[in-house]
C-alpha cells in the first residue's frame, strides 16, 4: 500500500490554492478526495507525476472552480429552504403560542393543547434551526469563545419558554425553570453579553446603552409583576382549597349521620359552623362582585374602595365567630390531644408580635389582593370542614355505643 509524502500532499494543496478554492471547508474536503485518488492510482502501478496528471484529467481544466461554484449553489439552495422551513415555524409557533395564551386567559377548551403545541415549534423547531443557520453564516465552531453568546442566549430561551409553559400548564417543576431561567438571564447572559460588547470596538457606547436599558427594563419587569406571581400562585392555591374542600363536603355526608353527641352539642356546633360558612360566603360573593369566579378576578384586577370600609366590621365579627366555633369544637374533641393540637393549629387568631412589630391577625390573613383574600377565605372555610370531619369521625370511631 503507497501512501503520498507531506512534499506530494502540499504540492496538491498549492495546486487548489492556485485554483482559488476557498470555500468553507472545501478546500479540505477536496485535498483529502484528490489524495485517496492519487494513491488509488499509485497502488494501480503508476508513479506520482501519471498518477496526479490522471486525477486532474478526470476533473477537467475548470473542473475545481465548477466544484466550488455548484457546492455554493446547494449550500444556498439549502439555506434558503432552511430559511423558508424556519419562517414557516416561526409564523405556526408564534400564532399558535398567541392563540394558546389567548384561550387559556379566557378558559376556552384546547388552550394547553394549542399552547404545548406552538412553544414545541418554537423551541424545539425555529431557535435549533436559526443556532445552525446563524453558526453556518458566522462560520464558527459550535463552543468557540466568538459562539459563546449565542449558545447562552439560545438556552436562556429555552428554559424561560419551557417555565412559561410549566407555569401556566400548572406541571411541577415549574418554580425551578423560572428560577433557572432568572439565574441564566441576569447572572450569565447578560454580563456574557456585555463583556462581548466590551470587546468589541464598533458602535461600543450604543450597545453598551441598550444592554444596559435592557437589563434594567427586564429587571423593572420581573419585580413588577411579583404582586401578579403571587396572584397566579393564590390561584393555583383556591384550586387545590376547592378540591379538598369538595373532599371534606362529601365525607361530612357520611359522618354527620352517625354521630355519637348529644343532641345539644351537635346542634351548637352546627349552628356555629352553618354561621361562619355563610358569613363566609357573603365575604367571597362581595370579593368578587358578580364575576363569576377567580379567573375573572384575577384577570380583571378591578379594585372598589366598597370593600375596605366593608372588612373593618365583617372581619372583626368573622373572627369572633371563628373563635366561639374553636372553643366549641375543643370541647368535641375531648382528651384527643393529636385533635386539639389540629383545631388550635388551624384556627389560630392570635395577633403577630415579635419586640416592637405587631401585626393583628386580620391584617395577616386579608390585608392582601382581593385573589388573594379570596384565597384565604377559601381555605378558612375548609379548616372549617376538615375540623368538623375530623371531630366527628375521632368520636365515631372512639365510642363503644352511641350516647
Amino acid at each position: 500500500m503507497q501512501y503520498l509524502t507531506s512534499e506530494q500532499i502540499d504540492a496538491i494543496d498549492a495546486e487548489l490554492k492556485n485554483a482559488e478554492i476557498n470555500y468553507s471547508h472545501l478546500p479540505e474536503d477536496l485535498l483529502d478526495h484528490i489524495c485517496c485518488d492519487i494513491e488509488k492510482y499509485l497502488n494501480d502501478g503508476l508513479n506520482f507525476n501519471e498518477a496526479y496528471q490522471s486525477v486532474f484529467d478526470k476533473i477537467g481544466i475548470n473542473g475545481l472552480k465548477e466544484i466550488q461554484e455548484a457546492t455554493i449553489f446547494y449550500v444556498k439552495l439549502n439555506l434558503m429552504k432552511m430559511k423558508k422551513l424556519m419562517n414557516f415555524m416561526a409564523l405556526i409557533g408564534g400564532i399558535s403560542v398567541t392563540a394558546g395564551m389567548f384561550f387559556k386567559l379566557m378558559h376556552w377548551p384546547g388552550g394547553g393543547i394549542v399552547l404545548t403545541f406552538g412553544f414545541l415549534f418554537l423551541f424545539l423547531g425555529f431557535f435549533p434551526a436559526a443556532l445552525m443557520n446563524l453558526r453556518k453564516e458566522l462560520e464558527q465552531k459550535f463552543f468557540s469563545a466568538g459562539f459563546l453568546i449565542y449558545l447562552v442566549g439560545f438556552l436562556t430561551f429555552v428554559i424561560t419558554g419551557a417555565a412559561m409553559i410549566f407555569k401556566m400548564m400548572h406541571w411541577p417543576g415549574g418554580g425551578l425553570l423560572v428560577s433557572a431561567s432568572m439565574i441564566l438571564l441576569f447572572l450569565i447572559f447578560f454580563p456574557v453579553l456585555f463583556f462581548k460588547i466590551v470587546r468589541t470596538e464598533k458602535n461600543r457606547i450604543v450597545n453598551l446603552s441598550l444592554v444596559l436599558f435592557a437589563f434594567l427594563f427586564a429587571g423593572f419587569i420581573t419585580v413588577s409583576n411579583l404582586n401578579s406571581a403571587r396572584n397566579v400562585s393564590n390561584v393555583f392555591q383556591y384550586e387545590d382549597l376547592t378540591a379538598e374542600l369538595a373532599y371534606y363536603k362529601e365525607a361530612m355526608k357520611t359522618q354527620a349521620s352517625s354521630t355519637v353527641f348529644s343532641e345539644a352539642e351537635y346542634t351548637a356546633s352546627l349552628k356555629l359552623f352553618n354561621t361562619l360558612n355563610t358569613d363566609i360566603e357573603d365575604l367571597k360573593s362581595l370579593i368578587l362582585n358578580d364575576r363569576k369566579d377567580i379567573y375573572e378576578l384575577n384577570f380583571r384586577l378591578n379594585h372598589f374602595s366598597l370593600l375596605e370600609d366593608v372588612y373593618d366590621s365583617r372581619l372583626i365579627a368573622l373572627k369572633e365567630e371563628i373563635e366561639a366555633y374553636k372553643q366549641q369544637m375543643l370541647k368535641l374533641a375531648g382528651n384527643s390531644k393529636d385533635l386539639s393540637i389540629l383545631i388550635n393549629a388551624l384556627f389560630n387568631t392570635e395577633d403577630y408580635q415579635l419586640e416592637y412589630y405587631h401585626r393583628p391577625w386580620i391584617e395577616r390573613k386579608f390585608d392582601r389582593s382581593y385573589v388573594g383574600k379570596l384565597t384565604s377565605l377559601q381555605q378558612l372555610q375548609k379548616y372549617i370542614y376538615q375540623t368538623q370531619y375530623e371531630v366527628l369521625r375521632y368520636q365515631v370511631l372512639n365510642s363503644s355505643t352511641p350516647e
